[in-house]
């Protein structure tokens, strides 16, 4: 099952898919994470450190395959946080809307002055 949640994950990634496999494995097993280098020192990280950086630059992830792959391996209850159920993808059936731009203070009072 591993196994499988793994290839499918590997063949969500278009680019650098080794280093971003090896991102993704030491991501989640690092019990802290301070800075991209930092990822780069885990036993999990076959790469040299430079390759963090080359897969946030160039990497590709289909995120609609991602998305598709983390929904159909969600586990059959959530951990529960704050009384809201938590899972590794967003599932509601409808996209979040657009967050408004905030005004700055600056641009409150330049709109209170006309």
């Amino acid at each position: 099952m591993i196994n499988r949640f793994r290839r499918e994950v590997y063949q969500s990634l278009q680019q650098r898919a080794d280093a971003g496999l090896d991102l993704v494995d030491a991501l989640t097993s690092a019990p802290v994470v301070e800075s991209p280098v930092g990822l780069s020192e885990s036993p999990l990280f076959r790469r040299e450190f430079s390759s963090v950086y080359d897969f946030l630059k160039s990497g590709r992830i289909l995120y609609y395959l991602l998305r598709k792959v983390l929904l159909r391996n969600q586990p059959p209850e959530a951990e529960i946080i704050a009384g809201y159920e938590v899972y590794a993808v967003d599932c509601t059936k409808e996209p979040a809307r657009k967050p408004r731009p905030c005004q700055t203070v600056d641009s409150q009072r330049r709109a209170d002055m006309h």
